[in-house]
């Protein structure tokens, strides 16, 4: 699925929960050249990322209604800039609400990932043997919509 004329809304990974932003016809049309830009999740993975660590799965969620977003329905512009770092700019288009969410991961050599959640950045240090830290991007992410305020 990629973003169409019947895909309306999007928002931004880790805002506040709320009414999605309504796109503009332009913004629709530059949202679905992005998205053919890129290359789908599911083939990406298994990923190597820098300093040898393999994702094998990256897990994105709706930030509308909150459900998973399959890697099929993911479309991801990938970096090696600057060097020794990987990013993910992604945009997903969710089956069942149409929402277009956003999504961007960095992938460091010294093992540290960074998602950017709303307006800032959240750093984990990643463990050889720790297989699913997206699990956790995703309990991070839930806890600051929890705990967000609408300004």
């Amino acid at each position: 699925m990629q973003p169409d004329k019947e895909c309306s809304e999007t928002s931004q990974a880790g805002t506040t929960p709320g009414p999605p932003r309504r796109l503009s016809n332009e913004e629709k049309e530059a949202l679905i050249r992005r998205f053919n830009e890129g290359v789908l999740l599911s083939n990406l993975l298994p990923f190597m990322a820098p300093g040898g660590i393999t994702v094998t799965e990256i897990d994105c969620l709706c930030v509308t209604c909150g459900q998973a977003i399959a890697g099929t329905h993911v479309s991801v512009i990938q970096s090696e800039f600057p060097p020794g770092v990987t990013t993910f700019d992604c945009i997903g288009v969710c089956a069942p609400c149409r929402a277009v969410s956003k999504f961007l991961y960095r992938f460091r050599s010294n093992g540290v990932i960074e998602t950017l959640v709303g307006h800032r950045w959240v750093i984990k240090q990643w463990k050889k043997e720790q297989r699913r830290w997206w699990d956790l991007a995703g309990r991070i992410i839930a806890g600051l919509r929890s705990n967000s305020r609408p300004s």
